[in-house]
């Protein structure tokens, strides 16, 4: 996919859905965009090339969890992922973020947690 707005949107306030093995190139805002969704949306196995905004959004994420794992999101504008109203239980495990702000753009009431191995 390429030139879209948001590459993948996962609409308003749905829940249990699956978002895999997708490529989108130059598109003008996120490149996906799983902003007031509910519980159990995954999203795996994607690239995101250059998009003009954020890589991941999630903005506000309700009622999680949210799982983002094994994508490629390179050279956003803004952000590899996008932030800003706390979302609750979002994991982002094993991705590939490149750009000049890649690490997650978190809430201040959020945080980073390592996953040790057993």
């Amino acid at each position: 996919m390429y030139h879209l707005a948001d590459a993948v949107s996962v609409y308003t306030f749905t829940d249990n859905q699956d978002v895999y093995n997708n490529e989108a190139i130059c598109n003008s805002d996120d490149g996906i965009e799983l902003d007031f969704s509910y519980a159990n949306n995954r999203v795996w196995e994607n690239r995101f090339w250059y998009p003009a905004n954020n890589g991941v959004s999630f903005q506000p994420y309700i009622g999680g969890p949210a799982y983002v794992f094994r994508n490629e999101v390179i050279g956003p504008r803004e952000g590899c992922c996008k932030d800003r109203y706390g979302s609750s239980d979002v994991f982002l495990v094993n991705n590939t973020f490149v750009g000049h702000k890649a690490l997650p753009e978190i809430s201040k009431d959020s945080e980073l947690a390592p996953f040790d191995s057993p």
